[in-house]
């Protein structure tokens, strides 16, 4: 039997059937294939978001995620080679650039610091499987539908360290107030329970949060999406703000309120952006005129980090500290580092607490090149894909995969990216298959912004 390509789809049909089926029923026959293809590997992409999102609720996860991540990329492999449509995956050049420069870099000073502690593992852990995940979802295009249902995979498995955290937190202090909610992070002791329940520390549980939460308010502002699942991601932003507000981030809180100012410009327009954020000050009000003392806390909090306040706030200090001896070994180390994940054997404070110096400290001049790359091609992919508009389905898709990735990345730029968690690293794993599933850019010409 002889087969004939069909142009454009990546599949044959057979010349029999071709033949024997009417026109319009061998279109039917046909276009069924690729949807039902794009159909599993939304489903497989679900069951990979989701058990990372649950990795603290999930018992020995590095014997669950591991092989999970193996068989979908093998699965995803397997799929690719039996089409004849191969899309280039250099069509995100800067992206695919700076992650080439970083896993070089990461590479040769693995080779030459493997023995330092966590350096096999952190490369293993982060470059490894970042390389392969983005390897085998380069090539897939999904539809708004299937990232829709991508997306429910990311939001149930979610929920279980989100609301376990809670749980844990409520048992620990019981009833709380306001004011109490705010100020618990201060007890290290009382808060070990919730950060073992979540991601094991709260800068860790806010990387995550960041990448969750810009895709559910992203969901509920699109009214051409079911009113279920607008609904569904409504009531999850529930505990995603109560597990902000005990986490107490001030990176966290800023990059969530620019993420959220985004997604809604994106979503509704410029002219209605003066609204949302009048509505940001009405409950910012709220919050003063029902606890007070809650919101005088926060309010300092965030006005010393804005302002950089190295004499008052000891925090603020710390990492000015942290920053300045990461930049000192840095230099010490330019040109391989110490190796991925070797801050904490060399840096007192384990970490620079920004993304670049840390890089360029662990990774060296080529990481921090790399790295410097790959933020300043994000942030130029999502301005562009605000500057083609909301009502292009593909570009629609593009924004919903590339603005978790974005918001994540704006956080580890102003502190640093949470890269050293044990087993497959949830963080690596939903950042780049969201960027290597997110559509290329294709040429046209460009839509005006403000609507």
């Amino acid at each position: 039997m002889t087969a004939i390509p069909l142009t454009g789809r990546g599949i044959e049909t057979p010349r029999a059937l071709k033949g024997a089926l009417p026109p319009a029923a061998a279109r039917r026959w046909v276009n069924a294939i690729p949807v039902s293809s794009s159909l599993i590997v939304s489903v497989l992409v679900a069951c990979l978001w989701g058990l990372h999102a649950a990795a603290p609720s999930v018992p020995g996860r590095l014997y669950v995620r591991l092989p999970l991540m193996l068989v979908i990329g093998m699965a995803l492999l397997l799929r690719r080679a039996k089409t004849t449509a191969v899309r280039v995956p250099f069509a995100k050049n800067g992206l695919v650039v700076g992650f080439c420069c970083w896993l070089i870099a990461a590479t040769l000073s693995t080779v030459l610091n493997w023995q330092t502690d966590s350096v096999l593992s952190t490369y293993f852990v982060l470059f490894v499987c970042g390389a392969f995940i983005y390897a085998t979802m380069s090539h897939i295009d999904l539809s708004r539908t299937e990232v829709d249902i991508a997306i429910a995979g990311l939001l149930i498995g979610s929920l279980f360290p989100l609301i376990n955290g809670l749980q844990t937190f409520g048992t620990e202090f019981g009833p709380t107030d306001a004011t109490m909610l705010v100020a618990a992070y201060t007890n290290r002791i009382r808060m070990g329970g919730y950060e073992i329940a979540t991601f094991g520390n709260r800068g860790n549980t806010a990387a995550f949060l960041l990448i969750l939460a810009p895709i559910l308010l992203a969901v509920m502002l699109d009214a051409k999406r079911h009113w279920t699942f607008r609904a569904v991601c409504a009531l999850s932003m529930v505990p995603v703000v109560l597990n902000f507000l005990i986490l107490q981030v001030r990176a966290g809180f800023l990059t969530l309120i620019a993420s959220a100012i985004v997604v809604y410009w994106f979503k509704r327009g410029a002219r209605q952006l003066p609204l949302f954020i009048t509505g940001l000050v009405v409950v910012w009000l709220f919050l003063f005129n029902v606890a007070p003392d809650a919101g005088w806390m926060i309010r300092d909090r965030i006005v010393a980090a804005v302002t950089l306040d190295t004499d008052g706030d000891t925090s603020v200090q710390g990492r000015a500290e942290a920053l300045q001896e990461g930049v000192r070994l840095a230099k010490r180390y330019w040109l391989l580092g110490v190796g991925p994940g070797g801050g904490p054997t060399v840096h007192s404070r384990d970490s620079a607490h920004q993304f670049q110096i840390n890089q360029a400290m662990e990774t060296g001049i080529l990481g921090f090149f790399g790295t410097t790359l790959l933020a300043v091609s994000l942030f130029i992919c999502l301005i562009r894909t605000m500057a083609r508009g909301r009502d292009d389905e593909t570009n629609d898709v593009r924004f919903m995969l590339l603005i978790g990735p974005a918001s994540y990345l704006a956080y580890s730029v102003t502190v640093n990216a949470a890269l050293n968690n044990s087993s497959v690293n949830t963080w690596t794993i939903l950042v780049v298959s969201m960027l290597a599933l997110m559509p290329p850019f294709e040429p046209r010409r460009l839509r005006a912004v403000a609507r």
